[in-house]
């Protein structure tokens, strides 16, 4: 079984914890909200790429159309059929099959290269079709409604709409959910960042002049969670937490758990060092290891026994020193073989001790905080590519995956956050 959640899932689901920088995106009001643009900017020749993050409560009975570009009998537009709770991506492609995801941020991408079209969503290809072609003339692009007047409008909050006039590969649709903004990318035609935050324009961020949308009737701006650039989660130290229910993704005899840290502060009691947790699987009823980060070193709890590569290399053995500094990312990765656990701190192999995984079930993944009695030991800083790996991850494979955005494929990779 594998976990895979994007940043922005997580923080739909948890909703106290903030990116570490604000945005705005824009809200439909499903009745008369829309955006409109004075351009075809979806190329109705060759390939494209269409992009945007939205999320939505519910779908109601009707249809809703998140962009739309086009007269009938060949239009384009990327919406819901409101039935069967499906996305349909154009007068070419009605029955797509695909899940309209609900309650959260989700990706989307339709990709056309020649004249087959594919819908990713969160990064992931989950339907396509052959022929796929769309029409000249009629409406120009619109955002939040349907072409030709037909209403169809959309309940959604949307965010980060790109137009491409390429066809993203696999590998670039992922990197462009999260990926830093590029606004001279090449084939990247229209971007629209919806920062803007008030006013009655969606400006565009390329070079092309004459895409900027125009706003009707006032859709909303909105707080949003989606940020172009790189994305981690920011813990605050005191009240904000990631808490996944169990399953047996984490219940490990031997493997492999990661996890990337830019700690804020290095919190003590009376001048004694605090511990502060970065992952672990654990609750009230017991652990089966969580692991640890303090001014004095990396901590692990296996449910019986507590140990620590402190800095200077001197406690595990093979002990070599290292550091890990203030407000700047450092990558960890704990691998456990049954019987020894060694830490690689940026690939460095830093010591290990005789002390595996416990054999505790039944528990919570917690991010940012350990989960007993009552939380405690609040992470301080932020988080980011939390792994967990049913393998022993070799030095080799650590170094490869170091700083890398995964598909969630790779084998043994049972969670990825």
């Amino acid at each position: 079984m594998r976990l895979k959640f994007t940043c922005s899932a997580l923080m739909a689901c948890f909703p106290f914890l903030f990116a570490s920088a604000q945005n705005t995106a824009l809200t439909f009001n499903g009745t008369n909200t829309s955006v409109t643009t004075s351009s075809y900017i979806v190329p109705t020749s060759g390939d494209f790429t269409v992009e945007f993050w939205y999320t939505m409560s519910s779908l109601g009975s009707g249809l809703e159309e998140f962009v739309s570009q086009g007269q009938a009998g060949g239009a384009f537009y990327i919406g819901t059929d409101g039935i069967n709770g499906n996305f349909r991506a154009g007068d070419n492609w009605l029955g797509t099959g695909v899940a309209v995801p609900l309650n959260q941020w989700t990706h989307v991408a339709l990709v056309n290269q020649g004249g087959t079209a594919t819908l990713y969503i969160n990064g992931v290809p989950l339907g396509s079709t052959t022929g796929y072609s769309i029409n000249t003339g009629g409406t120009t692009f619109t955002v939040g409604t349907q072409y030709g007047g037909l209403n169809e409008y959309t309940t959604a909050t949307m965010d980060q709409l790109k137009i491409w006039s390429v066809a993203l590969t696999a590998a670039q649709v992922k990197n462009e959910m999260y990926g830093t903004d590029n606004s001279a990318a090449v084939g990247l035609i229209a971007d629209y960042q919806m920062n803007d935050g008030s006013g009655t324009t969606m400006s565009n961020g390329t070079s092309t002049t004459g895409l900027n949308g125009t706003l009707n009737n006032s859709p909303s701006w909105v707080y949003s969670p989606v940020q172009g650039g790189n994305n981690a989660l920011n813990f605050d130290g005191a009240t904000t937490t990631v808490v996944a229910p169990s399953s047996t993704a984490f219940e490990l005899s031997s493997g492999t758990v990661e996890a990337e840290i830019n700690p804020t502060t290095w919190p003590s009691i009376s001048s004694t060092p605090v511990n502060m947790a970065i992952a672990a699987y654990r609750n009230f009823s017991g652990a089966a290891y969580s692991f640890h980060v303090s001014s004095v070193g990396v901590g692990f709890w296996n449910g019986t026994g507590f140990v620590q590569w402190d800095y200077a290399g001197a406690n595990a053995t093979n002990g070599v020193a290292y550091t890990i500094p203030l407000g700047s990312w450092t990558q960890l990765s704990f691998v456990a073989d049954g019987t020894n656990t060694t830490l690689y701190v940026n690939g460095t192999n830093v010591g290990y001790f005789s002390q595996s995984f416990g054999t505790a079930t039944n528990l919570t993944f917690d991010i940012g905080v350990t989960e007993n009695s009552l939380p405690a030991e609040w992470f301080d800083g932020s988080i980011d590519e939390v792994r967990v790996w049913n393998t022993q991850q070799t030095p080799a494979q650590i170094s490869q995956y170091m700083g890398k955005t995964l598909t969630g494929t790779e084998t043994g990779l049972n969670a990825l956050y």
